[in-house]
């Protein structure tokens, strides 16, 4: 319930927090399909029953961000996807500049080219990025298996909150040039981290 309602104030600092709602939801239903017992049936009940009260606590407390756009500008994501107050279509597109945003085939590469490519304050991807962040934890490709069963159970949670936070930063990227900049889902981050140190370790 705490983790439902800390995510949607994540979600209510930046619209681009949405991935911690989204990937907490996937952590709260990996975890309890992988680590409780019983049969199939019962545990996949208690997931979707503990996720969705997840969700609606993290919505219930995200509601006053778009409730107050809603009743100052006439829209509740202001001012993103339509015109509405000061923003006209002209100056939405400007703004987001559609034509330079990323399709979604090469948006599964916007972590790889914003770590090597990425000049703090300079170009698109506005940050730069060690390369050891995502070198670590690409080493669990080969070291998984050696790491011990109950570091990879207290490891599998991290991953699927990094893989499905990336993948909505990868959904997200054909929207928005601004997409390109990692600063904007830095939620996936200190995750990130915690799985590169296990990667060095193994």
């Amino acid at each position: 319930m705490l983790a439902g309602i800390l995510a949607g104030f994540a979600f209510g600092c930046k619209y681009t927090g949405v991935i911690v709602p989204l990937a907490g939801a996937a952590v709260v239903t990996a975890g309890l399909l992988a680590g409780e017992t019983g049969d199939w049936p019962a545990r996949a009940l208690r997931a979707l029953r503990s996720a969705s009260v997840f969700s609606v606590l993290a919505a219930a407390s995200f509601a006053p961000w778009p409730l107050k756009n809603w009743l100052f500008t006439g829209s509740p994501v202001y001012p993103l996807f339509w015109p509405a107050a000061d923003v006209d279509r002209l100056r939405q597109w400007f703004y987001n500049r559609p034509d330079l945003a990323d399709s979604v085939t090469r948006a599964t590469t916007i972590f790889l080219r914003a770590t090597f490519l990425g000049v703090q304050g300079d170009n698109v991807y506005g940050t730069t990025l060690g390369p050891l962040l995502l070198l670590c934890a690409g080493l669990l490709l080969f070291d998984w298996r050696w790491l011990g069963r109950e570091l990879r159970r207290e490891l599998a949670p991290l991953a699927s909150f990094v893989s499905v936070a990336y993948i909505a930063w990868v959904l997200l990227s054909p929207y928005s040039s601004f997409a390109h900049q990692p600063r904007l889902f830095y939620a996936f981050l200190p995750p990130l981290a915690l799985l590169g140190s296990a990667g060095l370790a193994g």
